[in-house]
């Protein structure tokens, strides 16, 4: 299925217009409470070589990263980078103008879906390209009121189908049957560029498990020599 494009739909209006509001959002509070607790919203750092990508087949030189959650993706680029989470003090300044390119990773699952839309409308106002990775399962974490923190679970074509309605031009352009997650585009790639993605986010998810590997060796050895 990598690589599905959804032709015929109806979309929202996509030329470039004054950046909208961000609407209310229900479950910030306990996102706020998640972010202050616990070391949360790291996943972006696997994408590191799909951004990498991404940024060279947009020629992007502005990128906003939009529900940057704890991640320190912004770290392996040198170009002007914004981030946004709403649930984060150091972040939550709403960003205005357009980017070039716009990362939204492990994010629109934590978006109620009677919400998404308005979400997507902000998106939309804020740049034309966007990379969304989107995650299909439920989570591993838990919301301090009890609930699983991804609560809008939807096929990869339901997905698809949302995110055409807001960018007439979306493409997905790769498919994970075990972490259960799909990337979607914006723009259109080639060919040559949707193998790259699954190329690269293959890389990325090993390079991620090796450092994780290396953190928890870390941690052992050093539990081991405290007296």
């Amino acid at each position: 299925m990598s690589g599905y494009r959804r032709k015929h739909s109806r979309t929202v209006s996509t030329h470039p217009r004054e950046s909208s509001k961000l609407p209310a959002m229900r479950y910030l509070d306990q996102y706020r409470k998640l972010h202050s607790d616990t070391i949360y919203g790291t996943s972006g750092n696997q994408f590191v070589p799909i951004v990498r990508q991404a940024i060279h087949e947009t020629n992007a030189t502005s990128v906003l990263e939009y529900g940057c959650g704890q991640s320190a993706l912004s770290t392996h680029f040198r170009l002007p980078w914004v981030k946004f989470d709403p649930a984060i003090p150091a972040f939550s300044h709403q960003p205005s103008g357009r980017f070039d390119l716009i990362i939204n990773t492990d994010v629109m699952e934590h978006v109620p879906e009677d919400e998404e839309d308005e979400i997507l409308r902000h998106i939309q106002s804020l740049g034309a390209n966007i990379l969304f990775n989107i995650s299909l399962r439920l989570a591993g974490q838990i919301l301090p009121n009890g609930e699983n923190a991804h609560c809008n679970l939807k096929t990869r074509k339901a997905w698809l189908n949302t995110l055409s309605r807001h960018f007439a031009n979306t493409s997905m352009v790769r498919y994970d049957p075990i972490e259960r997650d799909a990337l979607f585009v914006t723009w259109t790639p080639t060919t040559l560029h949707r193998s790259e993605y699954r190329r690269r986010y293959s890389a990325g998810r090993q390079l991620q498990h090796w450092r994780s590997h290396l953190r928890g060796t870390l941690r052992t050895i050093v539990s081991r020599l405290r007296p």
